[in-house]
Formats: C-alpha cells, sequence, structure tokens
C-alpha cells in the first residue's frame, strides 16, 4: 500500500505540514518567551521596588493594599541578615518558595536573582533584589504567578495548530486524490491501450502538467490508433493486389489448358500473364524499397553531381514512353549541382513522369524546371493531363492510394510509386507538394538542399 502515489503524497504532505509547524511553534515560541521573559522581569523589578519603598518606609501594612491592587497575583518573600523570613505576604504562607538558600545568600551579598521555579512554564518568573533598612541588609523575593493567561494563550495556539494540521491533513487527503485520480485513469487507459484498444481517450479537463500529459496520451492513442488503421489498410491492400493478379494467373492458367485454343489465344493468353507476372515483381520490389526507406538505417550514398544533367538523362531514357503518346516535352533546366543520392533521386524523377506521361492524353504536354537557389534547388513537373480532384489531392502520397478513377481507369502501377517519392524527398531532407485543377493537369514540386554533409 505505501506503493502507491496516492499514499506517497499524502506521507510526504502530512510529514511536510507536521514538521513545518513543529518548527515554527519550536521558533515563534523561543522568540515570544525570549522577548516576554525579559519584559516581565523588568516588569517584577519595579513592583519589587514599589515594595521595597514601602516596607522601609515602614508602612508593611500597606504591602497587602497594594499588591491587591495590581492586576496580577504576586508572592512576596523578605529575608533578613541570618537569612530568616523577616515578612512575608500572607498568600505566600502557603507557597513554598521557589528559591534556594544559596539565592538568598547570593542576594544578601548584593546580588540579583533572576530565574524560574523549576517544573513550571517559563512565565513563571522569579526576581529577588537587595536593599537596606536601618543599617542592616534585606534580601526581597518576588515571584509572579499570574501568567495563567500566557499559558492558555500558549495552550490556544498549540490546539490552533492541532486543528491548523487535522485540517490541513483532510483537504490533502482531498487534494491528494483529486492529483492521482487522472493519473489513475491514465494507467487504466494505458493498459487498455497495451491491449489494442486504440480507441481509448481520457477524459481530463485540467491545464496543467498532468492535464498536458493527457492530452499527449490522447494524441499518441489517436495516432496509434491511425497507426493500426494503416497497418489494416497496408495489409488489406497487399492481399488485395497480389489477389487480383494471383486470380488472373490462375484463371488463365486453367484456359492454357484447354486443347482446342488457338495459338493466337495461346499467344494472348500467355501475353496476360507475363503482365500479371510484372506486375507482382514490381509489386515486390516497390514494397521491399518502401521498407528499406522506412528502415532505423535506410540506404543514403549521397554524392556531388549535375542534378540538371541527370534530368536530361531521365527524359531521354524515358523517350519510348512519351514519344508513343506523342507528348511534347518542355524543358528549362539551370545549371545546378547537388549533394545527394543520385540512384534515390532517379527513382524520384522516374516516378513522377511516369505518372505525368501516364496521365496525360494524347499530344499533351510536360513540362520540367529546375531553378537554382543560393542554398536549394526546386524541381517543377507539370503536365496537361486529366488533373487530381480536390478531395484526392491530400491522400496522393498515401501509400496504395487510387482514389482517382479517372486517373486510374488505365493504371499499371500499384499506388506506392509516390509514396516512394515522398519517402526519399524526406531523407533528402527537402519537401514535395502537389497542385492540380482537374482538365487541367497536374504539378509536382520538389524542394531539395543544395548542398549535404558527404560522410
Amino acid at each position: 500500500m505505501i506503493r502507491t502515489l496516492y499514499v506517497r503524497l499524502v506521507f510526504a504532505f502530512i510529514s511536510i505540514v507536521l514538521i513545518s509547524l513543529f518548527v515554527s511553534f519550536f521558533i515563534s515560541t523561543n522568540r515570544y518567551r525570549d522577548q516576554t521573559v525579559d519584559q516581565i522581569d523588568r516588569y517584577i523589578i519595579r513592583q519589587a521596588k514599589q515594595i521595597i519603598t514601602l516596607y522601609q518606609a515602614g508602612r508593611e501594612e500597606e504591602i497587602q493594599t497594594y499588591l491587591k491592587t495590581l492586576p496580577l497575583q504576586y508572592y512576596v518573600w523578605i529575608y533578613d541578615k541570618n537569612g530568616e523570613i523577616h515578612s512575608i505576604t500572607p498568600k505566600s504562607k502557603k507557597v513554598k518558595r521557589p528559591f534556594g538558600q544559596r539565592a538568598v545568600d547570593r542576594v544578601l551579598k548584593g546580588g540579583v536573582y533572576r530565574g524560574r521555579p523549576k517544573n513550571d512554564p517559563p512565565f513563571f518568573r522569579v526576581v529577588g533584589l537587595p536593599f537596606h533598612m536601618r543599617g542592616e541588609r534585606y534580601a526581597l523575593f518576588i515571584q509572579l504567578r499570574v501568567m495563567e493567561m500566557q499559558i492558555e494563550m500558549h495552550n490556544f495556539l498549540l490546539s490552533v495548530l492541532f486543528t491548523v494540521f487535522i485540517v490541513g491533513s483532510i483537504q490533502i487527503l482531498i487534494v491528494a486524490r483529486y492529483l492521482v485520480k487522472p493519473i489513475k485513469a491514465l494507467t487504466s487507459a494505458t493498459k487498455k491501450l497495451s491491449q489494442g484498444k486504440f480507441d481509448v481517450r481520457v477524459d481530463v479537463k485540467r491545464k496543467d502538467e498532468i492535464g498536458t500529459l493527457a492530452n499527449s496520451f490522447n494524441q499518441m492513442a489517436a495516432e496509434l490508433g491511425s497507426l493500426e488503421q494503416m497497418r489494416k489498410d497496408f495489409i488489406s491492400n497487399v492481399s488485395h493486389e497480389i489477389q487480383s493478379p494471383l486470380t488472373s494467373l490462375r484463371g488463365y492458367s486453367e484456359m492454357l489448358k484447354e486443347e482446342t485454343l488457338s495459338a493466337e489465344e495461346r499467344k494472348r493468353y500467355l501475353d496476360i500473364i507475363q503482365e500479371e507476372i510484372q506486375r507482382l515483381s514490381r509489386l515486390s520490389e516497390n514494397l521491399l524499397k518502401l521498407a528499406s526507406l522506412e528502415s532505423d538505417h535506410p540506404p543514403f550514398r549521397p554524392e556531388r553531381y549535375s542534378l540538371d544533367e541527370q534530368l536530361r538523362r531521365v527524359v531521354v531514357a524515358m523517350e519510348p514512353q512519351w514519344s508513343a503518346k506523342s507528348l511534347e516535352l518542355d524543358l528549362s533546366l539551370e545549371k545546378a549541382d547537388v549533394v545527394a543520392d543520385p540512384d534515390q533521386l532517379k527513382q524520384v524523377w522516374i516516378n513522377l513522369l511516369s505518372n505525368s506521361v501516364k496521365f496525360t492524353p494524347e499530344g499533351g504536354t510536360i513540362r520540367i524546371r529546375l531553378e537554382d537557389g543560393d542554398s536549394f534547388v526546386k524541381v517543377q513537373i507539370a503536365d496537361t493531363g486529366v488533373g487530381i480532384p480536390p478531395e484526392s489531392l491530400p491522400h496522393i502520397f498515401d501509400r496504395f492510394f487510387m482514389g482517382d478513377r479517372a486517373r486510374s481507369r488505365r493504371k499499371e502501377g500499384n499506388g506506392l510509386g509516390l509514396s516512394i517519392a515522398k519517402k526519399i524527398i524526406e531523407l533528402h531532407q527537402g519537401e514535395i507538394h502537389a497542385a492540380s485543377e482537374v482538365g487541367k493537369g497536374a504539378t509536382f514540386t520538389v524542394v531539395l538542399p543544395k548542398m549535404r554533409q558527404l560522410g
């Protein structure tokens, strides 16, 4: 039980309060006592001098009257030179003297005694003063015992501190429960999250650190839920992408068993089987490429090279594709050198240019622009194709996204090309954006830092 945070908080708070009250009471009591005792002694000395004056004047009977006029209670002893009680107030006859013979001898020799009775509170003060009368030495001892008010205040202070301790402890119990309650909720939610319940949320409205922690937990749970959904979608899409060509392969392979097929039909079926095999091969290759880019140590071998020359070579290498559709390639390439992985960036340009060729109708135009900045380069690949619908534009870099039926009607890909391109650009600490207008084409913009640290 002591290991729980709630008990530890309560124990720590109560200990702190208890120690603070004890230290405060000790310091304040000692300071108050020191100041008060000194004032009490000075006050008693004034009364003692007045009594001595009355006694020296032979008005001993007036001493008791004088003491009755005082608001406090005093006991008085007067000793002669032989140490015998020479005079005493009537009330003091029933009171055992709170000082010893040594104190009497000291005062008779001219000293002053200041002290308190043993086992009494510090405010029960005794003062001894020497005086002379008719050539003889005398000692007057006076004790102030009407300090019940001080004792009551002392006891009242103790009761107040005790009440504060009890009330504070109860409040600490409540506050600690208030503090620990959201942590318990977070613990419960974490257990559910570990069980795969990613829809769990913590309802905490606080604005302090615990509220921030709860919001972070909710955000983490939402992101994990999104990742889990992405994982499920990924498996579903991969299964679908694999199942579709496998179904075709199984169907056409069964048809090839028919002995009545003509040579032309057999060739056509074999061509379809070969296309489906190539489709599976591309899917496998892209999945491996994407997994490699998303690993903790993706392949990255930067070197300094001419980016404009690389773009020209990609255009030339893909000439059979764009020339087959009679597309016009408009190049405007400024000379620019970059430090990057040439093989990976080549994959980006091939993927982007392939999409433009694929979705641009015959006779269309593809424009490629390269701008050389001080610390960055910008590449734009724009086409006059069918364009991308606004609702699909935010998702085009998602894996397996094939939302645009107009663009995907004649697709040969698997929805991984743009995802791979985005991962490569991010690996180079760059950015890639897409803009489009349906029926007028799409523009992909890539911004890359011009130089990177080699090695």
